[in-house]
This record gives C-alpha cells, sequence and structure tokens, in this order.
C-alpha cells in the first residue's frame, strides 16, 4: 500500500487559548508574508519592516511598536464603525429631507390649482 504525503489530510485541531492579559508572556514567529488586517492584502516582509523590528528589539521597544500597530488598527475599525453610523444617520435624514420635499411639492402644487381656478373664475 502506497501512501502519498501530499494526500494526507490532518484534521485542524482548534487550541482552547485563555484569552490574554496584562503581564502574559507569548512569543511571535516572522514570517516571510504576512496579512495586512486594514487591506487584507498579503505582503512581503521587508528588509525596512525587519530594521523597524530590530530597531525596536535593541531599546528593548518591540511590545510598544506591536502595541502602537494594535492601537491604531483598533482606531481605525472605530472610525470605520462611526462611517457607517454616520452613512446611516445621513440616510435617514435625506430620507426625511425627500419627504418633506415631496409634501412639500404636493401642497405647492395644491396652492397653484387653487390659484389657476380662482383666476380662471374671475
Amino acid at each position: 500500500m502506497n501512501i502519498n504525503p501530499e494526500e494526507i489530510v490532518l484534521p485542524k485541531v482548534k487550541r482552547n487559548r485563555k484569552e490574554k492579559e496584562i503581564g502574559d508572556v507569548t512569543s511571535m514567529t516572522i514570517p516571510k508574508y504576512f496579512k495586512d488586517v486594514i487591506t487584507g492584502v498579503s505582503k512581503p516582509v521587508t528588509k525596512e519592516l525587519l530594521d523597524e523590528i530590530n530597531l525596536a528589539m535593541e531599546s528593548r521597544a518591540l511590545v510598544h511598536l506591536f502595541m502602537t500597530g494594535v492601537s491604531i488598527v483598533s482606531e481605525l475599525r472605530q472610525l470605520d464603525d462611526l462611517k457607517s453610523y454616520d452613512t446611516e444617520c445621513i440616510k435617514n435624514e435625506l430620507k426625511n429631507i425627500d419627504e418633506l420635499l415631496e409634501i412639500s411639492t404636493k401642497k405647492l402644487r395644491m396652492l397653484c390649482l387653487k390659484t389657476i381656478r380662482s383666476n380662471i373664475k374671475t
């Protein structure tokens, strides 16, 4: 019996990880490529990025670099949520204005018709 190693599909095991808290230690493997969480685009880890990581490590500031990135992503997501909220508010306001214009247009038409009718009678 010949088994092709490429055909073996291992089940994905979901690890039960406890949520990180202040003071917890973690490690990170630097990949060749990473997914930009803002754009969703896969990008290579460039020499410039590695230089930035190494500089931060030399000054014991890697955690600050990491937390700055997390903070920026969090703020951008909040702005995105705010934009969608503002868009809904604007849509509702435009709908209200449209309804008011429609009512005003009907009233203006009725007033014009009354004026025309009264002028015809005279």
